[in-house]
């Protein structure tokens, strides 16, 4: 089988043509270089081999860094792939397509692909986000009722959504009393980058909730928290916004029993965004979803300390 498909692949690379000017695509590599620009993507988007070449190569074309990296893993499985994607011209605006990746073999030293853009609008961003978040949020949840270990299925629960907000830092905190002090403890976390694991985030791990009360007021109240550093808070939540380096912050409440749990929270460190209401009441349904799983686990647990017993 593992012979047929490299045959299969091959006849694909082998039966590519050359890129044709009066399309908008282009052909690049799978380690990201970009080799050929039709006449039509240049005009279209002010990008030259030379400019993208500076800037990161076939990644920084797309808004979203994964959309690169899944079309390259499909490609390397010897798999086309298409789908609507945002896309940036060189002054970075933005573009909404129909993209389509083939695999692509002539004239370049490496083992490559074609895109095709087509159907090519200014973008309606915000439509597109939302549409790649309820995605997300369905693959989250079938994440969650399909094993009950939280240890397991939520690290990979955190990287798809952090993933699909594009965020830098993605987390679940659970809050909790110790010697009479109430205190949030991180219980895990997902990061864009290893440089978003900075030691001014490690800092606030486990921290005295007390200082954030504000914030935990209005999760008691089954609300969301969205903040930026020109949201009028205390000076107390301020300070840990700016010592995080946090630009803006979602955190959503998690209940248990209809008592707080604690949150899932997201943190962008480069924009100030403005959450859109969709995106709060959709992450509002997988921060239920995360309750329930959490008190599935809580049941198995007592259920089987019963047993035990």
């Amino acid at each position: 089988m593992a012979a047929e498909q490299q045959r299969k692949t091959e006849k694909k690379l082998k039966s590519n043509t050359p890129i044709t000017n009066n399309t908008t695509s282009l052909v690049a590599g799978v380690s990201g270089i970009v080799y050929q620009l039709s006449d039509t993507f240049k005009k279209l988007t002010k990008h030259s081999i030379e400019s993208l070449s500076k800037s990161g190569g076939l990644e920084s074309i797309f808004e979203n860094p994964n959309t690169c990296s899944t079309i390259i893993e499909s490609l390397q499985k010897g798999e086309a792939w298409n789908g609507h994607t945002i896309f940036l011209d060189n002054n970075h605006d933005e573009y909404i397509a129909r993209i389509d990746a083939t695999p692509y073999k002539n004239n370049i030293p490496e083992v490559g692909l074609q895109i095709v853009f087509s159907d090519v609008s200014k973008s309606k961003k915000n439509e597109l986000i939302e549409t790649r978040l309820l995605k997300a949020i369905s693959v989250c949840t079938e994440m969650l009722f399909s094993d009950t270990e939280s240890d397991i299925v939520v690290p990979p629960l955190l990287e798809t959504i952090g993933k699909a907000m594009d965020v830098d830092r993605c987390y679940i905190s659970k809050i909790i009393v110790e010697e009479e002090e109430l205190l949030v403890d991180r219980k895990y976390e997902w990061f864009k980058s290893i440089k978003y694991n900075n030691p001014s985030f490690a800092s606030y791990k486990k921290f005295n909730y007390n200082s954030f009360y504000e914030v935990l007021d209005v999760l008691n109240a089954g609300k969301i928290v969205a903040l930026t550093k020109r949201s009028k808070v205390g000076k107390a939540t301020k300070a840990i916004l700016s010592k995080l380096d946090v630009l803006s912050f979602l955190k959503i409440p998690i209940f248990k029993d209809n008592n707080l749990w604690g949150y899932i929270g997201f943190e962008d460190t480069e924009n100030e965004r403005e959450w859109s209401a969709s995106e709060k009441k959709t992450l509002k349904s997988l921060a239920q979803n995360v309750g329930a799983h959490i008190k599935i686990n809580s049941l198995t647990e007592e259920l089987l300390n019963k047993n035990q017993q």
